[in-house]
């Protein structure tokens, strides 16, 4: 009699199913993972841009309030006069600084950011400016800054 010698060729089909399995589930493991880096990735720039434009809008009213003239702080609003913007109230509208009507910064500096507070408390010679910002996470940012005016103000 011949012994006959089998010999294995392929894989059976369970061990195909196992290994489909393991590589499901290490997909479905990277998945995750790269959704919650994409996730933390947008609020981070979200919040860095948050804190560029909160610091940028700062710094233009107060260079505004700064060297403005006939400046009157009252009810938490300002008016000036402003070599840039003539005599202007500086307001919020649609979620963005304006003086005068006119934007103080362009639309595309916003992003998807509004200003959501913005507020003038005048005392002591001294002009506090009071900001805050949101995106789609709500409030991002908060921001408070204290300007003298050079020719002073009411």
């Amino acid at each position: 009699m011949k012994k006959r010698i089998h010999q294995r060729k392929g894989f059976t089909l369970t061990e195909t199913l196992a290994a489909v399995a393991i590589v499901a589930m290490v997909a479905c493991a990277g998945a995750a993972v790269t959704t919650s880096v994409f996730t933390v990735r947008v609020h981070m720039t979200e919040a860095a841009d948050a804190s560029t434009l909160g610091s940028t809008l700062l710094q233009e009213l107060a260079n505004e309030l700064r060297f403005g003239q006939n400046i009157v702080v009252s009810d938490h609003s300002v008016t000036l006069d402003s070599a840039a913007y003539g005599h202007a109230a500086i307001a919020v509208t649609d979620g963005r600084v304006t003086a005068g009507g006119g934007p103080i910064l362009a639309d595309a500096a916003y992003g998807g950011l509004s200003v959501t507070t913005l507020d003038f408390i005048g005392g002591d010679g001294s002009i506090g400016i009071q900001l805050a910002l949101s995106g789609c996470d709500g409030e991002l940012w908060t921001g408070e800054l204290s300007v003298t005016p050079l020719n002073g103000h009411q």
